[in-house]
């Protein structure tokens, strides 16, 4: 796998400085400018768009369950750009409607093929999803395409919406998020915890998973608010028979507290680095 460009890595609270952000605005149009001019035709896929997959994993056996997949922007002097570095400039840009497109489609191939070479890949495929992509009439159109056209199980699919993103007076986008459910999609609300109202949208919109903010799981070992904090999102996940989900699990005493309190299911880099599919 690339090496990410550390450089290039958004620090938590540091989305818009200005240097990071005009750095990020040339980087995205020089690869659309290369791909416009490789290829003019609409339906020809992004060479520059790749898929990466972490696993969430069963913290008892440590077995995948799910494999989260990372759209990102791969370029040959930067190396591979994650979500969190390019999603932001590219949704001011108008750019990210275009991206997620030509990344399910890596995706759903991958899940056609995953079920086909081994059975025990052919588990849930989970990936986040942009506001500004889950509020457009044609993303589900091209959703139901996609299923149709891969032979795809959808409830094998998880779309994944970051909670702060999530504004319940929006009506295209909470009729959106049905809709997909609907479909036999299920929803996660990611990077749970971190924004104002977390509550109220668990009350309002019906979720299969929360994921636990990995700034929560950070410091669970050193500090006893966060220690009852996460405690107590588990015990609620589990009283509203929601599924749960701890971020950035990275080291051994992380994990055996997070069983402690009866959280099963975790992701970080003590489970596995994003990568390729490996088929």
């Amino acid at each position: 796998m690339t090496t990410i460009n550390k450089k290039l890595k958004l620090k938590r609270g540091k989305k818009f400085d200005p240097d990071v952000v005009e750095l990020a605005v040339g980087v995205i149009e020089k690869l659309f400018e290369e791909e416009k001019a490789a290829a003019p035709e609409e339906t020809e896929e992004f060479r520059s768009i790749r898929v990466l997959y972490q696993p969430i994993c069963e913290a008892n056996n440590g077995a995948s369950i799910q494999n989260e997949g990372f759209i990102c922007l791969q370029d040959q002097v930067k190396g591979t750009l994650m979500p969190s570095f390019y999603v932001p400039v590219a949704e001011r840009a108008g750019r990210i409607m275009d991206i997620t497109k030509y990344g399910l489609e890596f995706l759903f191939a991958d899940m056609a093929r995953s079920k086909l070479a081994d059975s025990s890949l052919s588990r849930i495929f989970a990936v986040n999803i942009s506001k500004e992509c889950l509020t457009k009439a044609t993303f589900i159109t091209l959703v139901r395409k996609l299923i149709g056209d891969y032979s795809i199980n959808p409830q094998r699919l998880v779309f994944e919406i970051d909670a702060a993103a999530i504004d319940l007076h929006d009506k295209k986008l909470t009729e959106s998020l049905r809709a997909f459910r609907d479909l036999g999609i299920q929803l996660a609300i990611d990077n749970y915890g971190v924004d104002n109202a977390s509550l109220l949208k668990l009350q309002d919109i019906e979720f299969d998973i929360i994921k636990i903010d990995r700034s929560f799981i950070d410091r669970i070992c050193d500090n006893r608010k966060t220690y009852e904090i996460v405690k107590n999102i588990i015990k609620m996940a589990k009283d509203l028979k929601i599924d749960i989900v701890a971020k950035g699990v990275d080291t051994k005493e992380q994990k055996e507290l997070l069983q402690e309190m009866k959280c099963f299911y975790m992701q970080g880099r003590l489970f596995g680095e994003p990568d390729y599919l490996s088929i």
